[in-house]
């Protein structure tokens, strides 16, 4: 009976290990396939030849690598997602880790990521998972599924891809079990260690020592550096390259890839005879090796027939051909498991050659459509390859268009596939495809392909072919533009056109459905009330305040009747109108309206619910604005107390919570505590959300903001010109978000004492926000007058009066003569009188504001306390200090009380009150209030539909 059990064991031993083996590699290029690489460069650059040391820059990763694996380190996750940009070294990295790893460690198979992690946890033992490439595959999520369903477990998973976008969407579609111990960002990254020209040539000096065999004489090459530094795989071919060919000259980085392919031809001419394939031109061959790795094929028919998509493949005995040319590339590379064909080269330089060749050629283009058209998995692959090479290579976008028009429908719902997953920037040149085959592609095609283009991407990241898609739909024949169906697809693409900021569109298109849904189902169905909510919405987003609240109070009369007081629709106009009423400098209606839709809420959805807590957080932002910082901080505590319990700590609404906190903190002058509080925001949301999520950016740039109060300019400035290059990328460079950042980066320079260069700045924002908001915008007029303080600094005191009363008419009829902006102008032009010693005039205006401030935003309001402060100044001015003194000696008792002793402006001006007593008559009117670098006028999260 003995001898039975311990056969049983070996038994089960033997199929735990199979399945092990089955599963997994021992590298990353599968030895059980054919080639081996011999001669060919190619093959001896495959990260686990390791002709050339591993780099010492790179053994801190090593290090913390090992440390994970071994349970120690700063990272706790049993998953570790590594990242870096291509070619900097990540597969060679998991090499050397999986040489030195204590635990049993296998590279998973393309495939076969769920099947690997049930191998490894029936080993029993301390196991590690390697993934290489792995937004390239589609087995991710399952493999992360079913290490999630394990309770007890002591496999550990290593993820190494180029970016951390797609892993954002993998997290997104994967259930709640499988979330525990996924980490939200990637916690390495792969740094390059190629740098500058001497950096540059060090580095391929090095690499063609150890390239050129034993006792050879290195090849007296002149490298040319390039800039941008290129990765060290192009580093690294470059050497070979030189010491295969044993080159005296100079070598040029830029034509490296088309040279190593070149060479790679010459040497086919050793075995193409062989092959039986001496009459199959050079060029073809060439296009069946990138067909073969781009496709790849499942087993020899399946290959045959991928390489009969070739027009160039001709002859009487084509299927013939086809079979050799299959047997002869296996025979030559090593192949990619589990695919029978699929050439494994290396990454960055298959891309490049590959973008090259397809833009260069229709025939391949049109073959990598027919071969993929039927298949969206490995169409995907195609797209995730060539696009990947845009970030190296000039042609990929000439490559990718060229195999969309080949196959517009298949090929489009690819792109757009491969777009949302991966996040690979693909958008313009798929619109453009999309474009030129208008008069190919049907409405069922349009309305399929926008399906695949999610919410989510439809702003930014597929901007431009959601609107493609939805203008093309509306300008076919066969579309009556006043069916009730097509209506619905007029008021997306109006609500498409509002998200990317495009406001003059958009309310163009919401007026135009109206107008059609008024007479097709009537003015008072809930449909034509929504275009008319979402008209009002754009509106507002113009500066046009008046006009939206008319048309909320119009829509809300209507909601009211026909849906009820207390309907969701109703009570969300009601809330937008509030919105309204804080933007036109209205307060008091502001808070009163938002506390009356905060009782109906919270009794119709109960206090605790999200939408609920946004109506809070919105009330609490009134407060703010009406200078009760301290209520308004009581409130967004209250609120994240609530948050965290009921949503959690990493939930955007929190999140937002704790970012408006932050500014209220700020706004006291606790720029230390609001510091603090932005920059672990900043790091949740970058794990969260990602590093370049809109949300992310805006609250770095608030962080940049209160770097600048602290009086740290430089780095503040370094902060916002990091945040525009992300907004630039992701929002684009004319998007309001992107405009307001530069706009504060001109404060800082001219806070620095770079006035011109401030103005030159401020001038290019001016004409990016006349245009893309209108002359008339009220951020438009902001920046106008910021640009006239700069004309002050400068000591163009007539200039900078002038356009002050220029912008003072405009904001005069936009927001009214009583809008907090409109008083901020008549002060700031109330200051430029008194440099020009006009100090009568000055302390008129001055009283003239104070009065309409006590008025309207309360005598204890920041605002207008420190208009009592520079009316005290031009008191003095005038000759009248005794009065001056009694003014400035009940300001500062005031705004004491109000913003605290400790708070920086009674600081400040406790310091001007003595240097007044002390100077009386000669002190000249202090530097008006810093035109810091605002709040980012992004609303934030309010829980509302």
């Amino acid at each position: 009976m003995t001898g039975g059990v311990q056969l049983q064991r070996r038994a089960a031993r033997q199929s735990r290990e199979a399945a092990w083996a089955a599963t997994v590699s021992a590298g990353p290029v599968d030895r059980t396939t054919n080639g081996f690489g011999g001669e060919s460069i190619l093959g001896l650059l495959l990260p686990e030849y390791r002709i050339v040391p591993y780099s010492v820059r790179h053994q801190l990763p090593l290090r913390e690598l090992l440390r994970w694996s071994d349970g120690g380190g700063k990272i706790a996750e049993p998953v570790l997602c590594v990242d870096g940009h291509p070619g900097c070294g990540k597969t060679r990295l998991l090499v050397e880790f999986a040489e030195q790893v204590s635990a049993r460690c296998g590279w998973v198979r393309p495939g076969r990521g769920e099947a690997a992690v049930v191998a490894a946890l029936a080993l029993g033992c301390p196991a590690v998972l390697l993934v290489d490439d792995a937004d390239t595959r589609d087995d991710v999520p399952a493999l992360l599924a079913a290490l999630g369903k394990a309770t007890e477990s002591t496999v550990r998973v290593v993820i190494a891809a180029r970016t951390s976008q797609w892993w954002l969407t993998v997290r997104a579609g994967l259930p709640a079990h499988a979330l525990t111990g996924l980490p939200y960002r990637a916690q390495l990254t792969v740094a390059p260690i190629v740098s500058d020209a001497q950096n540059q040539r060090q580095v391929f000096e090095q690499a063609l020592r150890y390239f050129t065999p034993e006792g050879a004489t290195l090849p007296a090459t002149i490298l040319t550096p390039q800039n941008p530094p290129p990765s060290i795989l192009l580093m690294h071919t470059a050497a070979a390259l030189v010491s295969e060919q044993r080159q005296h000259a100079a070598v040029d980085l830029n034509t490296v890839v088309a040279d190593v392919f070149a060479h790679e031809r010459t040497l086919w001419q050793r075995s193409i005879g062989q092959a039986g394939l001496a009459e199959v031109p050079a060029a073809t061959l060439n296009e069946a090796l990138l067909l073969a790795a781009l496709v790849g094929a499942v087993d020899e028919p399946t290959a045959v027939r991928l390489l009969g998509c070739l027009p160039t493949l001709t002859g009487p005995s084509r299927a013939e051909t086809c079979r050799r040319v299959a047997d002869w590339l296996r025979a030559l590379y090593p192949q990619r498991f589990p695919d029978w064909l699929a050439p494994h080269l290396p990454a960055v330089l298959i891309e490049q050659h590959a973008a090259s060749s397809v833009a260069n050629s229709h025939a391949l283009a049109s073959a990598l459509a027919v071969a993929t058209s039927a298949d969206d998995a490995r169409a995907r692959r195609v797209f995730t390859s060539i696009g990947r090479a845009r970030t190296h290579s000039p042609h990929a976008d000439d490559a990718l268009a060229a195999i969309i028009d080949a196959a517009p429908y298949p090929m489009a719902k690819a792109a757009i596939t491969t777009t949302a997953v991966t996040g690979l920037p693909l958008d313009y040149v798929l619109a453009a495809s999309l474009a030129k085959a208008a008069k190919i592609l049907t409405t069922p095609q349009l309305q399929d392909l926008y399906r695949l283009v999610p919410e989510r991407a439809q702003p930014y990241l597929l901007a431009a072919t959601a609107i493609t898609l939805l203008r093309l739909y509306l300008n076919h024949d066969t579309v009556d533009l006043n069916h009730p169906d097509t209506l619905d697809v007029r008021h997306n693409l109006a609500g498409v056109l509002s998200a990317q900021a495009r406001y003059d569109e958009a309310a163009t298109e919401f007026r135009s459905v109206l107008a059609a849904e008024a007479e097709v189902i009537g003015p008072d169905h809930p449909d034509t009330l929504a275009t008319r909510h979402n008209l009002a919405g754009v509106l507002s987003d113009q500066g046009l305040y008046d006009e939206a609240a008319d048309e909320y109070r119009s829509v809300l009369a209507t909601q009211a009747e026909v849906l009820g007081t207390d309907h969701p629709d109703t009570l969300h106009t009601r809330h937008n109108l509030a919105r309204v009423l804080s933007n036109k400098g209205c307060y008091d209606e502001a808070a009163d309206e938002y506390r009356s839709v905060l009782a109906t809420r919270a009794q119709v959805l109960g206090p605790d619910h999200p939408v609920t807590l946004g109506t809070r957080n919105n009330l609490a932002g009134v407060l703010f604005r009406q200078g009760h910082d301290d209520e308004a901080a009581i409130e967004f505590r209250s609120m994240l107390a609530t948050q965290a319990e009921v949503l959690g700590l990493d939930h955007p609404d929190t999140l937002a919570t704790r970012h408006n906190l932050a500014h209220v903190l700020s706004n006291k002058g606790r720029h230390d505590e609001a510091a603090d509080e932005y920059r672990s925001v900043l790091a949740t949301r970058a794990e969260v959300l990602g590093s370049d999520h809109r949300d992310t950016l805006h609250t770095r740039h608030n962080l940049a903001g209160v770097l600048f109060r602290q009086g740290r300019h430089d780095e503040a400035a370094i902060e916002f010109r990091s945040v525009l290059a992300g907004q630039a990328e992701v929002l684009g460079p004319n998007h309001p978000d992107t405009l307001h950042t530069r706009h504060n980066l001109a404060h800082v320079l001219s806070d620095q004492g770079r006035h011109d260069e401030a103005a030159i700045e401020f001038r290019s924002v001016l004409a990016g926000q006349a245009e893309v908001l209108g002359p008339n915008h009220p951020d438009t007029l902001h920046t106008r007058h910021n640009l006239a303080h700069v004309l002050s600094d400068q000591g163009r005191h007539d200039e900078a009066a002038i356009e002050f009363r220029s912008v003072l008419a405009g904001q005069a009829e936009v927001l009214g003569p009583n809008h907090p902006d409109t008083l901020h102008t008549r002060h700031s032009l109330a200051h430029v009188l008194s440099d020009q010693g006009r100090h009568d005039e000055a302390a008129i205006e001055f009283r003239s504001v104070l009065a309409t401030q006590a008025e309207v935003l309360g005598t204890d309001h920041p605002d207008t306390l420190h208009t009592r402060h520079n009316l005290a100044h031009a008191l003095s001015n005038q000759g009248r200090h005794d009065q001056a003194a009694i003014d400035f000696r009940s300001m500062l008792t005031t705004q004491a009380e109000v913003l605290g002793t400790g708070h920086p402006e009674p600081v400040k001006n406790r310091r001007d009150m003595s240097l007044m007593d002390e100077q009386a008559r000669t002190n000249p009117l202090p530097p008006r209030k810093n035109q810091q670098p605002e709040e980012s006028r992004q609303a934030e999260h309010d829980g509302t539909a």
